[in-house]
């Protein structure tokens, strides 16, 4: 059984730092095994096993009797381990030295009864406070039965006691970065790194929290290291094209991204990621090549995250191309999902229709939904938008004005109520909704088409 390291989503999960207008996919939980840390590698397994000797600097003591059980017991702990748990259960009592407490929870650690090894080395330490072996293997068995927060204080313990090494740093910078106290965890993995300074687990659970508190440069730097030694970890570009984001280093984090899509079954995500990339570089072309490829994905994405993509892709190309990739979005949709987003999807054909010219068809999309749900404020506002632009200005003023009674549309139906009154010649009505507006929500765009309104009206004058 091995530790697994968690990369959560909710704590830094990859994020688009440029110009595009709406949310972005992001990457999801990366889980990373521990590697040269690990309880199940041969450097782990020989330290453990080194550990049943005898140390005369830590107690307890064995008297001569306890020396005579413990030399009889030896031979079996290696490769009879059963055989020796059976002749400590039979040969001692509860009340016996702690030594063969401790002895017994190393020996139900190695055959992985965590329960049952958790329970005597706390016999063992009930008995002997601070035993600081029986510290460390409970500490394990406290980490690997994911009880994070009693290994945490179980690991500081060890520490505590004069047993800070690589393993008890690296253990505890682990359960910080899985708790997400990522300061805490960049201070453990550097004291563990001045052991071990070649640990590929603590380089990456360092690296991990540079990123996590804004330390991109170093992140990159030690991402370097990590693609250098293992460059078929598709995860360590990924995170590494986060720090580049973070940097403004968008065609770094492009070339990153290039190599993630280019291994075998690369993820939807990742696919996505890239279309956003060549989006805000205006390469819209390529951002539906990609946004394509993540439809085609193995893991497929989330109709929420396909829709995401429309939208980026319609914000920031033409609408041709929107168009090819909604088709190909309907196509990849199951029966059942295609029913579950029926209005989502609906709305995004009308903001197709209407950057297309085809405000007409927008309305034979959008009126069901408000019909049925007359609070759908977003599917409103776009209905208003299309009877204006429809040239049915009452209809278009009835909805705006449903939107005055909510604060969060209000401001931006003051103004295309203003641009309405415009259009009919109603200067001074559109002034008024336009100052009120500006007094709601301070634009500069609102404020220059103040000035120009003012100015017209001095001219009638």
């Amino acid at each position: 059984m091995s530790l697994s390291l968690i990369f959560p989503r909710c704590s830094f999960a990859l994020r688009i730092l440029f110009s595009l207008t709406l949310c972005i996919p992001t990457l999801g939980a990366i889980v990373f095994p521990l590697r040269d840390t690990a309880s199940d590698t041969p450097a782990f397994k020989a330290a453990f096993l080194a550990s049943y000797g005898v140390n005369s600097q830590v107690e307890p003591t064995l008297s001569v009797t306890d020396k005579l059980l413990f030399d009889k017991i030896l031979p079996y702990i290696v490769h009879h381990p059963i055989t020796a748990i059976e002749m400590i259960k039979q040969e001692t009592t509860k009340d016996a030295n702690p030594a063969f407490d401790f002895l017994l929870g190393n020996l139900y650690y190695q055959i992985d009864q965590l329960t049952e090894s958790e329970n005597v080395l706390r016999r063992a330490l009930e008995k002997m406070p601070d035993f600081l072996r029986a510290h460390r293997t409970l500490a394990l068995a406290l980490t690997r039965q994911q009880k994070h927060s009693e290994a945490t204080v179980t690991w500081r313990k060890v520490i505590t006691l004069g047993g800070g090494d690589a393993q008890s740093y690296g253990m505890l910078g682990y359960l910080y970065l899985l708790q997400n106290y990522y300061a805490s965890a960049q201070t453990a993995y550097e004291q563990a790194r001045m052991f071990a300074p070649e640990s590929e687990d603590f380089k990456r659970g360092l690296a991990q929290c540079l990123l996590a508190t804004g330390q991109h440069q170093r992140a990159v730097a030690l991402f370097d290291e990590l693609i250098e030694a293992r460059p078929q970890e598709r995860d360590y570009w990924l995170l590494q094209a986060n720090a580049f984001i973070a940097l403004e280093r968008h065609s770094d984090a492009t070339a990153n991204l290039i190599v993630v899509t280019s291994f075998k079954n690369a993820s939807a995500e990742s696919w996505q990621l890239l279309g956003n990339l060549y989006l805000n570089a205006s390469l819209q072309e390529k951002a539906l090549s990609c946004f394509l490829s993540a439809l085609q994905a193995g893991d497929k994405p989330q109709p929420q995250a396909s829709l995401r993509s429309f939208h980026n892709l319609l914000a920031h190309s033409n609408p041709s191309l929107t168009e090819r990739y909604l088709v190909a979005l309907k196509r990849s949709w199951t029966p059942a999902q295609l029913k579950e987003f029926a209005e989502p999807l609906a709305i995004a054909e009308a903001d197709l229709f209407l950057a297309n010219g085809k405000p007409a068809s927008a309305i034979e999309k959008l009126q069901p939904i408000v019909n049925a749900n007359p609070v759908n404020f977003p599917a409103l506002q776009k209905l208003a938008r299309a009877y204006s632009e429809n040239n049915d200005t009452p209809k278009a003023v009835s909805h705006y004005e449903r939107l005055l009674l909510q604060n969060e549309y209000k401001a931006d139906a003051l103004v295309e109520l203003a641009r309405l009154n415009v259009r009919d010649g109603d200067f001074k009505k559109a002034l008024s909704q336009l100052r009120e507006a500006q007094e709601l929500k301070p634009r500069e765009t609102v404020k220059r088409f103040i000035e120009q309104i003012e100015k017209a009206i001095a001219r009638q004058n």
